[in-house]
């Protein structure tokens, strides 16, 4: 139940407009998403951010790229996204192995690693 009155009170508490990089991070790491140093840099990557200070909600507010049935989920939020990261990694995240290895093999299929993203490079590119 709380967990629901939590998410209640985000979608509660939104306001318009732009956001900062300084605001997502501090809502990951109030919402303790593990890795946030990683998970910050997820979202810089996903919606353009690099050389950027703020970004509008154009990408339907979902910042790290997440997909659901060959469409990209969109939030009504930016926060909704990251509330969804965090339930999302919960899930997902064994938290024994290195995160950047992680994202790059999260489970095998038919003995082939399924990345988080579908560009090879995209961990190369969150750790420069």
């Amino acid at each position: 139940m709380k967990k629901y009155l939590v998410f209640w009170f985000i979608l509660c508490s939104f306001k318009s407009g732009e956001v900062t990089i300084s605001e997502v991070r501090e809502e990951i790491i109030n919402q303790g998403i593990r890795h946030s140093d990683v998970v910050i840099k997820q979202a810089i990557l996903e919606v353009g951010w690099i050389n950027k200070t703020h970004f509008k909600s154009e990408i339907h507010n979902n910042l790290f790229g997440f997909i659901f049935k060959g469409k990209e989920i969109e939030f009504n939020h930016w926060k909704e996204s990251v509330y969804y990261y965090k339930i999302w990694q919960d899930k997902h995240y064994p938290g024994r192995i290195n995160y950047y290895e992680w994202l790059e093999c999260m489970w095998k299929e038919n003995g082939k690693c399924i990345p988080y993203a579908s560009d090879l490079k995209y961990c190369n590119k969150l750790k420069n």
